[in-house]
């Protein structure tokens, strides 16, 4: 019998086409390394002006939500970025 085993399942989608699928076994990253991971990939699709003004401070002027993570509360997934945006969740194999 073979050992069920979680998974970290991070997909990036522009509109509702898959452009990057990646697993990584879950445990092996940290969830702040992965709100990480997930604006680093956002952010390689983003112009250098739209990164500044995700980065700026809450309520500034200008600023802009292209780079927050969103949690579904009911499980474990994380989400980041508009179009494109990457999703994080776990999958059990």
């Amino acid at each position: 019998m073979s050992k069920v085993r979680k998974y970290l399942k991070i997909t990036g989608y522009e509109g509702a086409e898959v452009i990057y699928k990646r697993e990584v076994l879950a445990g092996t990253i940290t969830d702040k390394k992965l709100e990480e991971l997930l604006r680093c990939l956002v952010s390689k699709y983003l112009e250098e002006d739209e990164v500044i003004e995700s980065l700026l401070k809450k309520n500034s002027k200008g600023r802009r939500d292209l780079l927050d993570i969103t949690r579904n509360g009911t499980r474990f997934m994380l989400s980041c970025g508009e179009n494109p945006h990457f999703v994080a969740e776990i999958v059990t194999k």
